[in-house]
């Protein structure tokens, strides 16, 4: 996790790392890698400190490093740093913060 300690996105824009998607149905079947789609589930692995609006203020994002979010199926591009893959998008991309039980 070291390698993610090197990034620090500008503005608005956060870095999160797709967690796996699901390898078996609901119904106990299990998907071969080729037919799995890519996970809209992340992980907020670093953010950014926000938008510049007009007057200069600057409007913090909504999420937290450590926190669960859903993003597009098409969101971002990815880059890796080391060893690790992450995606840098947009705050506004991203769709829910999942929340612990």
């Amino acid at each position: 996790m070291s390698d993610y300690n090197k990034i620090r996105p500008v503005g608005n824009k956060v870095a999160i790392t797709r967690l796996p998607p699901e390898s078996m149905s609901k119904g106990g079947i299990i998907i071969p890698d080729r037919y799995q789609d890519k996970s809209q589930i992340a992980k907020v692995i670093a953010v950014g400190p926000g938008k510049t609006l007009e007057d200069g203020t600057i409007q913090p994002i909504c999420v937290e490093v450590g926190q669960t979010v859903v993003i597009p199926y098409w969101a971002g591009n990815d880059t890796k740093v080391g060893d690790h893959s992450f995606i840098c998008i947009h705050d506004t991309d991203i769709l829910a913060i999942l929340e612990d039980d």
